[in-house]
């Protein structure tokens, strides 16, 4: 919506969307290439010169493709997923990083099939044509499972991934 209204109400200003990692996109401030940015602030970054709104905790969940068996098990628990084919994000980014917590923290090692992009339009079609499981931040899977792209399963993966903001240059 906020690009819709930028863009309607300034016709003649260029909007360039990019789509990368938190840490692409800080990079890409610090050198003048972007104007502002929504993303996360990590810990062991530099925030010297840059100014920080936060918006929202982004919750993730476990999605399928509409008809999985998976769907109708009740108690699902990371266990029982556990050795299960995955669709994760790429190593260094927030959601695996949680991914991998997750299990960690249940005791239980992190699934060791997996299928590794940043693709949500891969993942998509390849839930679609496997049972594989893919996470996924929550507000993302509600909205393909508005369209019957994906269900999400039945468990609670737990916490969120760090909160995200805007971000610009002070």
């Amino acid at each position: 919506q906020a690009v819709m209204i930028v863009a309607r109400e300034n016709p003649k200003l260029r909007v360039e969307l990019s789509v990368e990692s938190s840490n692409v996109l800080i990079e890409q401030l610090a050198q003048g290439k972007l104007d502002i940015m929504i993303g996360r602030l990590f810990e062991r970054q530099d925030k010297t010169g840059l100014r920080y709104e936060r918006l929202a905790e982004e919750p993730v969940c476990a999605v399928v493709r509409p008809g999985h068996p998976l769907l109708s098990a009740s108690g699902l628990t990371l266990a029982a997923v556990e050795k299960k084919p995955w669709i994760v994000p790429p190593s260094g980014s927030v959601v695996r990083h949680r991914f991998d917590l997750m299990f960690q923290e249940a005791g239980l090692a992190p699934p060791t099939q997996l299928i590794e992009t940043a693709s949500l339009l891969f993942v998509t079609k390849m839930l679609q044509q496997t049972d594989f499981i893919s996470v996924v931040p929550t507000a993302v899977a509600r909205y393909y499972a508005t369209y019957g792209m994906v269900a999400i399963l039945p468990m609670n993966l737990s916490g969120s991934v760090d909160a995200f903001g805007i971000i610009s240059r002070t």
